[in-house]
């Protein structure tokens, strides 16, 4: 067969596992509230080999799934693979606040955003998202968005509230990233107090 004669089936099998994969993401993050993430990657998973198994053998015969003596290596490395992956996946889906399903760019674009512009990246560079808001009201990111516009003002711990930065208020930052061994790096803080405009 010829490419011209399977184009029509090979567009529909390609828009069909793209179509599944993006919506793998949303029925997980309705699904992992009941179900741990391993069970879900193994319901993912186990049917749709078995699937893939049977259609291997149809389409190509008894010859294809002959493992010759690589199937403890192909089981090893398979299930590492995209068990594994699937495993982390969904367990940051069910654990981020918010969920960084929310977001609009992957890593991928906002760095290719970056570098297309001429932005100098190298090997150790910190890169980070920004502020990253979800479509509840608990997983509102930045300060507006959390008074929403400041008509809902904040309560701040001395009793005082704010629905958008005054005169006088210091706003301070600080991070830390996982490091070996449950450790914290610090990546330092930074301050900055509102004067009023001249």
């Amino acid at each position: 067969m010829t490419w011209q004669r399977n184009r029509a089936p090979a567009a529909g099998m390609l828009i069909f596992a793209t179509v599944a994969w993006g919506a793998l993401f949303e029925i997980a993050k309705g699904t992992l509230h009941t179900l741990d993430a391993f069970w879900l990657s193994a319901w993912r998973y186990v049917p749709g080999g078995l699937l893939m198994l049977g259609l291997l053998r149809i389409v190509e015969g008894r010859r294809a799934l002959s493992l010759d003596g690589f199937g403890l290596r192909l089981f090893v490395f398979g299930a590492l693979g995209f068990a594994g992956f699937s495993i982390l996946v969904f367990l940051g889906i069910a654990r981020s606040r918010p969920e960084h399903a929310a977001m609009y760019w992957s890593p991928a674009q906002m760095l290719a955003h970056l570098t297309v512009n001429g932005a100098s990246l190298r090997d150790g560079d910190l890169f980070g998202s920004g502020t990253i808001s979800g479509p509840t009201r608990e997983t509102r990111g930045s300060l507006l968005e959390l008074t929403w516009n400041g008509t809902e003002p904040l309560t701040l711990e001395d009793g005082t509230t704010r629905g958008f930065l005054e005169d006088g208020d210091t706003v301070t930052m600080t991070a830390w990233a996982p490091g070996p061994g449950g450790a914290r790096i610090g990546l330092g803080e930074v301050s900055g107090t509102i004067r009023p405009a001249r």
